[in-house]
């Protein structure tokens, strides 16, 4: 059985690097991109079960950002589990934008927050329901 498939979007290569690594090392295959442009290329190109989405990035010259990605992701693949995983999310647009979509919503890891066991948990979780759901 290939192990599950995870895409890491966010524009900052410390918080994806840690991300792949937290990933890696409990058996995901980990893709990574820097923008929300990037992020949908990998997405269709790699069918990524988990998508790990920061909400803050550049929006490219098309204005093409991080909640049009979220928003096509839920429509191409509603099976995909995608986690917002930023610091920003307390304006009330943000969180209508969370609601509406029904994102699950973690704080960036960092100096913030650096207990980030409730996100790596959910991950874990996931894993499991993926490897029963492959046997």
């Amino acid at each position: 059985m290939p192990p599950p498939r995870a895409l890491v979007i966010d524009d900052s290569a410390v918080v994806r690097g840690f991300l792949r690594s937290q990933l890696e090392c409990r058996g995901w295959t980990v893709a990574e991109a820097a923008d929300a442009r990037e992020g949908l290329l990998e997405f269709v190109q790699k069918k990524p079960q988990l998508v790990m989405l920061d909400l803050v990035m550049p929006i490219s010259d098309d204005d093409f950002g991080a909640l049009q990605l979220a928003e096509f992701i839920k429509k191409e693949d509603p099976k995909v589990t995608l986690l917002i995983v930023s610091s920003f999310a307390t304006n009330p647009e943000t969180r209508d934008f969370l609601d509406r979509l029904r994102l699950e919503f973690f704080e960036k890891p960092g100096v913030k927050n650096p207990d980030i066991q409730s996100l790596l948990a959910r991950v874990d979780d996931l894993f499991d329901e993926l490897s029963a759901m492959s046997q």
